[in-house]
C-alpha cells in the first residue's frame, strides 16, 4: 500500500473515477496509471507504514476526518490535552482555516516548526488509528525524520504522549536556530564513486 498527500480536488477525481469504472465493471488496470491499484480476493503481502516527515503540513488538514470520525477527533483531542502548557491554543485552531486571518499568514504560523511537528504528529497516530478501526494494521512501519515519531508510536515502543511533548520540544529546538546559511539538501542519482570526486572539486563544505 502506498500513500500520498493529495488535495481534495484530486481526491474526488480520483474517487469518481474508481467509482464509475466499478460500477460498469471496467477493467481496474485502467487505474493503475493513476497510482491506483485494486485487488480482488485476499492479498498475500505484507502491510507498511510509511509516516511522514516535516513540510507535508498544510491548512485543514484532517478536518473533515475529524468531523466524520470521532476516532480521528479524539486524537487531536488527545493531543491538545497533552499539548495546553506547550501551546498558546489548541493544536485544531493552528490547522483549521480561520478566515479572519490572511491564509499566508495563518500558513506561515502552521509552519513553524514548534507547531508543525506536533501537527503533522497528531495526523499521523489519527490517520493510523482510523486505519486500525477498519481492521487495517501495519506488519511494519517506518518514518522519515519526524515520522519517526509516529513509527515509533505505532510499533508500540513509544507513548503518543511522550512522542507529542518529543516533537514539541524538537520542533522548539529547531524554529530556534537562526544561522546565516542554513544549506540546501539535494538528491542526486549517482554512485558515490560516481559523486565524491565531483563534490571534493567544490569549495566550501558539501558533504555526502
Amino acid at each position: 500500500m502506498v500513500m500520498t498527500r493529495v488535495d481534495e480536488p484530486t481526491l474526488k477525481s480520483y474517487t469518481d473515477r474508481i467509482c464509475k469504472t466499478l460500477e460498469r465493471n471496467g477493467p481496474t488496470q485502467t487505474l493503475n496509471g493513476r497510482g491506483i491499484f485494486i485487488e480482488n480476493g485476499q492479498l498475500t503481502g505484507k502491510v507498511a507504514f510509511l509516516f511522514t516527515g516535516q513540510g507535508s503540513q498544510y491548512l485543514n488538514m484532517a478536518m473533515k476526518l475529524a468531523e466524520m470520525y470521532p476516532i480521528v477527533a479524539d486524537t487531536f483531542a488527545e493531543a491538545e490535552r497533552t499539548l495546553q502548557e506547550e501551546l498558546d491554543k489548541p493544536l485544531r485552531e493552528y490547522i483549521k482555516r480561520d478566515l479572519e486571518m490572511p491564509e499566508a499568514e495563518q500558513f506561515a504560523a502552521l509552519q513553524n516548526t514548534a507547531i508543525s511537528q506536533p501537527a503533522t504528529l497528531t495526523v499521523d497516530i489519527a490517520i493510523m488509528r482510523l486505519l486500525q478501526s477498519y481492521g487495517i494494521k501495519a506488519d511494519m512501519v517506518a518514518g522519515h525524520s519526524l515520522g519517526e515519531y509516529a513509527a515509533a508510536v505505532a510499533a508500540e515502543i513509544m507513548p503518543f504522549e511522550d512522542a507529542l511533548v518529543a516533537v514539541c520540544a524538537r520542533g522548539r529546538e529547531m524554529a530556534s536556530v537562526k544561522i546565516d546559511d542554513p544549506g540546501k539538501m539535494a538528491s542526486i542519482s549517482a554512485s558515490p564513486a560516481e559523486i565524491q570526486p565531483i563534490l571534493d572539486e567544490i569549495p566550501g563544505y558539501v558533504v555526502s
